[in-house]
């Protein structure tokens, strides 16, 4: 069936929003991706269908596939969000957005390049990490943001590829406009199986049990 529950042994404390499209209760109709989470965070489904590639993900066609999951009603100073992805373009595209007032979020580059988007000095600044990556294969992504020392890491597929330090930690705390598949540099073109928010930022041990939990549905 193309959704099932589905619970990998992945870590749970700090967690405030989780989303699972292998989940017969995170996916349970075509309007609603259900948040696991117990926080009700449930995303608001346009457009983007439900598939049963690696377990169950959503297919985001690059021209209006978004779904939205809106102001968390928190801000968070130490955070982390991961999701497994896969895109299918070198186009760059929005992977996720975190805030409107200060715009923060993920993209892919066309030059084959990740990067995440923050507000710095009051414009909306890439920060690309060094990692290189592929069409048609899914990655795990996971990012996080440390207050007290205003450092954001980039780990991919239970790996660190990228540390900066930011200008502000103010700036990265607002969650009050949580999309998938849109955001300032625009459209998802491509797939998103899990995505999930913490409250506090995930150890590197931590980061790797989240990866290694579900890698082998992803067949990496």
């Amino acid at each position: 069936d193309m959704a099932v529950n589905y619970n990998p042994s992945s870590v749970t404390s700090g967690l405030v929003c989780a989303l699972d499209a292998a989940d017969k209760i995170s996916v349970s109709g075509s309007t609603t991706w259900t948040d696991l989470s117990g926080n009700s965070n449930d995303g608001a489904i346009t457009n983007a269908t439900i598939n049963t590639e690696s377990g169950g993900c959503f297919d985001f066609d690059g021209s209006g596939d978004y779904i939205t999951i809106g102001d968390l009603g928190t801000n968070y100073p130490d955070w982390t969000v991961s999701c497994w992805w896969v895109s299918d373009t070198t186009n760059e595209n929005t992977m996720f957005h975190l805030s409107s007032n200060k715009p923060q979020g993920f993209t892919v580059w066309s030059s084959a390049n990740m990067a995440y988007y923050v507000t710095k000095s009051g414009v909306a600044t890439h920060t690309a990490t060094s990692y290189t990556w592929s069409t048609g294969r899914w990655y795990h992504l996971t990012l996080n943001h440390t207050s007290s020392t205003n450092v954001m890491l980039t780990y991919i597929d239970g790996v660190q590829v990228d540390s900066d330090t930011l200008d502000n930690h103010a700036t990265h705390e607002e969650f009050d406009e949580v999309v998938i598949g849109n955001g300032a540099y625009g459209v998802w073109d491509g797939r998103i199986a899990n995505f999930c928010i913490w409250n506090r930022v995930l150890t590197a041990e931590e980061v790797s049990k989240n990866f290694n939990a579900q890698r082998s549905r992803y067949g990496v």
